[in-house]
């Protein structure tokens, strides 16, 4: 299987701000995809009287959440770069950089909205990941993606210990086979998430053809999360649309929403930016609440609902 080695960034959640990351550098992220991490983009612009930059501004990355990163470029993660808060306050950086004159420069991000390529979907197959495999996602209807794990730079403690990978457990999931499994505790900015593009960072999955997105989850009694859909309109905010979810026990439940039921925060107080399902980047979860933030939750077969 072909690994994406680009993310959104995800979807904090993320920074669910690609991230898209849950994302993708390049087109995903560059060896980190959604939230975390930093790299610079390619490919900066020729100025007048100067050099030429090969970099771009360097962001750090987050998961997909509000005030965080995540599907960012120029950072990891499917947002724009910086860290925060659910309900905090955007974070710097984002898809590339400034253009300057007379000096070096880096090339500019695409205006809000924009997909510079985008894979339709054609209602073949709905299934985004059943998790029973590795990090990748099966290559059906056009997607191609990698999960992957963020957390924020404050000293708490989690598994995976570091942004990387989001490995899936060799058991546990909602049908006794695998399932992704994060925990952490003592975050004191957003804590973690998880996150996965649907293809390159500043391209767009049009899934208009599918009516919503389900999965099923499971986490600590009490414990809230948000799974946010990342698009090329709401990943500069870091304010996707999504739901937020609160467990009431620590079984396996499966969420099930349409496109209509998905709502933003609006933390970023960018109101008018309607949900578009033709422009998607990608998915995340993770945690929500304030610090200290703890969290323990699970993900498993995810797909597009009908």
């Amino acid at each position: 299987m072909t690994h994406n080695t680009a993310y959104l960034g995800f979807l904090m959640i993320l920074p669910l701000s690609g991230a898209c990351s849950a994302e993708a550098q390049d087109g995903s992220h560059s060896r980190s995809t959604s939230n975390g991490g930093s790299s610079s983009t390619a490919g900066g612009a020729t100025s007048s009287g100067g050099a030429t930059s090969s970099g771009g501004a360097t962001s750090s990355g987050g998961a997909f959440a509000s005030g965080g990163s995540g599907f960012s470029s120029g950072g990891s993660g499917f947002a724009t770069g910086g860290s925060g808060t659910f309900g905090g306050a955007p974070g710097t950086g984002g898809f590339a950089g400034t253009v300057s004159t007379g000096g070096t420069g880096s090339a500019g991000a695409p205006p809000m909205g924009t997909c510079t390529a985008t894979v339709v979907a054609t209602g073949a197959d709905p299934s985004i990941d059943p998790v029973d495999a590795d990090v990748s996602l099966p290559p059906n209807d056009g997607r191609v993606g990698d999960w992957y794990f963020s957390r924020d730079t404050s000293a708490g403690t989690s598994t995976p210990a570091a942004n990387g990978p989001a490995v899936p457990a060799a058991s546990g999931g909602h049908d006794g086979g695998q399932a992704i499994h994060v925990s952490g505790a003592g975050f004191t900015a957003w804590g973690g998430s998880v996150s996965v593009s649907f293809g390159a960072q500043t391209g767009c999955y049009n899934a208009a053809t599918y009516g919503g997105i389900r999965l099923w989850l499971k986490g600590t009694m009490g414990q809230v999360v948000r799974v946010n859909v990342v698009t090329a309109d709401t990943g500069p905010t870091d304010d996707h649309y999504g739901v937020t979810v609160t467990f009431a026990n620590s079984d396996w439940m499966e969420v099930t929403k349409t496109w209509a039921e998905l709502t933003r925060v609006n933390w970023s107080n960018t109101p008018g930016i309607l949900f578009d399902p033709t422009k998607l980047r990608g998915i995340a979860v993770g945690s929500a609440g304030t610090a200290p933030i703890s969290f323990d939750f699970w993900v498993d077969d995810v797909r597009f609902a009908d």
